[in-house]
């Protein structure tokens, strides 16, 4: 251990201070680091899942993961933000979805393990309805869905 005087007092290093995989004081990586799976959510943003986690501690991207059967996953994609809306879906399919955080450390990505498995069931959007009067009789209009 490297001990330094000063004025006739011994000075104990401070050591390293992780956190998300690198030392606060110095930069050193923490060779053993691994990100905290995330803590995913699901609901639907204009008929299609859209899955969601708060940030993870170093991670710099997220790898989603989807399966229509809940057994067999599959690489979707990536993102590096803190949702995810899947518009590539059909009516009527359940979706199943696992994320992973992934840190860079090194040049490498380092990857947590999958988060808990959410699903939900592709239903439509909802109408956007309107009604109205023309010649004193009711009228209704709404956009596709």
């Amino acid at each position: 251990m490297l001990r330094l005087r000063h004025k006739d007092s011994l000075v104990q290093p401070l050591g390293h201070s992780y956190k998300g995989g690198k030392c606060t004081r110095c930069g050193a990586v923490d060779a053993s680091f691994r990100p905290d799976a995330p803590e995913l959510k699901i609901t639907t943003a204009s008929g299609h899942p859209k899955i969601y986690w708060d940030a993870v501690d170093g991670a710099a991207k997220y790898w989603v993961y989807r399966s229509t059967d809940g057994v067999n996953f599959k690489y979707y994609d990536r993102t590096n933000n803190t949702s995810y809306t899947n518009k590539s879906t059909e009516i009527g399919t359940t979706y199943y979805y696992k994320v992973k955080a992934v840190a860079v450390i090194n040049g490498k990505d380092v990857a947590s393990d999958y988060s808990a498995t959410k699903s939900i069931q592709c239903r439509p959007a909802a109408v956007n309805l309107s009604i109205y009067r023309v010649n004193g009789k009711p009228k209704l209009s709404w956009k596709a869905v």
